[in-house]
């Protein structure tokens, strides 16, 4: 309504004792104020509020009866959008509320500009993001060698250099004696230190990799002779000739004879006595 009708409409409806669904029809008719002489503005209308008088549990006679009088459309016509709107709302309740959010204009939040004391007390507590190692190394390495960090492996060689910084290395003494005796190439220096650090620092510039525990003597004859008698027991399969089928005892023919017929009387013939 603030947005719609302005402030002052919205005043009027939060100072005046009306009930709340009352004010929410008035706010949906507010937005077809301009549009109640048109047949397609009447009927807009009336739907948006049927709307609302679906939502609610009881009185939709006596409402529906003030929204003909507010928008002067006929009374079946405002009966039979009342009825689509009441199965449409007890078919999807959870739709249609978000469907109604979701039309809703956004209000734009204003929000004060931050001053200058304000800003300044967010950066002093906000934690510092840690540089990335090709900005933190750099220094260090052009003091070993000028413009070493301007070559393309340089991101490479700071990884590095960061790994062995992590595992405890003092990398701050490690690279110039890495050049002491021996000068970096002019060509791919910084490759060339990368070797020579991954070289000194160890595993610690390596992916950890598990090492196979170390097999015995003994355990390697024991797995050695249980591989050859499994290999045994399969030739020793394959060797053995299939079983002979089972024999099985002739069947003797029933010679029993097959039993007489009982005698037919004739019965022409009296009862012997």
């Amino acid at each position: 309504m603030l947005q719609t009708a302005g402030p002052d409409a919205l005043h009027a409806a939060l100072s005046a004792p009306t009930d709340l669904a009352d004010a929410v029809i008035a706010a949906q008719l507010s937005e077809y104020t301009n549009k109640l002489d048109t047949v397609e503005g009447r009927l807009f209308a009336t739907r948006r509020a049927a709307e609302v008088i679906a939502a609610l549990p009881d009185s939709w006679i006596e409402r529906t009866t003030r929204l003909v009088d507010q928008t002067g459309i006929a009374k079946a016509t405002a009966m039979s959008e009342v009825i689509d709107a009441v199965e449409a709302w007890t078919a999807d309740p959870r739709g249609l509320a978000k469907k109604h959010l979701a039309e809703r204009t956004p209000i734009l939040c204003t929000s004060e500009p931050a001053t200058a004391d304000t800003s300044a007390d967010t950066s002093a507590t906000r934690p510092p993001v840690p540089a990335p190692p090709a900005q933190r190394w750099a220094a260090l390495a052009d003091s070993v060698h000028a413009g070493l960090s301007s070559d393309p492996h340089w991101p490479a060689l700071a990884r590095t250099i960061e790994q062995a910084a992590a595992g405890g290395i003092n990398v701050q003494t490690l690279l110039p004696d890495l050049l002491a005796d021996n000068p970096l190439p002019d060509t791919h220096p910084a490759r060339s230190l990368d070797f020579r650090l991954i070289d000194a620092a160890g595993d610690v510039t390596r992916p950890t990799t598990r090492r196979p525990e170390p097999i015995s003597r003994d355990d390697d004859e024991a797995a050695a002779r249980t591989r050859r008698a499994a290999a045994d027991r399969q030739t020793a399969d394959r060797r053995r000739p299939p079983p002979p089928p089972a024999r099985r005892a002739p069947v003797e023919p029933d010679r029993t004879p097959p039993a007489s017929p009982p005698p037919v009387e004739d019965p022409r013939r009296g009862r012997r006595r």
